[in-house]
C-alpha cells in the first residue's frame, strides 16, 4: 500500500480504510473476497516550529521592586505531537543578566530592582525551542516598560 499524496499528521493524525481484496477480474462466479478494516496512525514529523502569538510581547513591572517580581509569562505552542511538541524557554545571551526565564514555564522575572529615571524600557529576547530532533525553535521581542513610583523627594522650601 502506498499513498497518493504526502500526508501530514498535523492535518490528519490517523485514516480508516476499508479494503477488499478479489482473487479474480471479471465476474466469474467463483471469485473469492475478502475484506478487512484497516487503521493508519501518522506519525510526526519535527516540522512544525514553536509560535508565539506575537512576536512582540509587552510587559511592565513597577520600578523600586525587588529581584523576584514577576514580569510576565511567555508562552509558545507547537503543533507537533510528543516531544517535538514539548517547549522550552530560554534568553539570548545579549538579553543580560537583568532578568530570569523558566525554561518550563516561561515565568519571566527579575534579577534585580529597576530606576525609571534610569531607564524607561529594556528589551528582552527569548527563545521557544521544542525537543524535537531536530530541535525547531522561534523568537519573540518582551519589551518591558518600568512603570514609575513617585519616588524623587521634593525639595525643601525655606522662607
Amino acid at each position: 500500500m502506498v499513498t497518493a499524496a504526502e500526508l501530514d499528521r498535523e492535518i490528519q493524525s490517523s485514516y480508516d480504510l476499508a479494503v477488499t481484496c478479489v482473487d479474480a477480474v471479471g465476474s466469474n462466479a467463483t471469485s473469492l473476497t475478502g475484506s478487512a478494516l484497516i487503521s493508519v496512525r501518522v506519525d510526526d514529523l519535527n516540522d512544525r516550529a514553536p509560535d508565539f502569538r506575537s512576536r512582540v510581547l509587552r510587559a511592565r513591572v513597577t520600578e523600586n521592586r525587588p529581584a523576584g517580581t514577576t514580569v510576565t509569562v511567555v508562552r509558545a505552542t507547537d503543533d507537533d505531537d510528543g516531544r517535538n511538541a514539548e517547549v522550552r524557554y530560554r534568553l539570548l545571551a545579549d538579553s543580560g543578566s537583568d532578568f530570569r526565564l523558566d525554561a518550563t514555564s516561561g515565568l519571566l522575572t527579575t534579577r534585580r530592582s529597576f530606576d525609571r529615571e534610569r531607564e524607561e524600557t529594556v528589551n528582552i529576547t527569548v527563545v521557544a525551542v521544542d525537543r524535537g530532533d531536530p530541535p525547531l525553535s522561534s523568537t519573540a521581542v518582551v519589551i518591558v516598560s518600568i512603570v514609575d513610583t513617585d519616588d524623587e523627594v521634593a525639595p525643601m522650601l525655606f522662607t
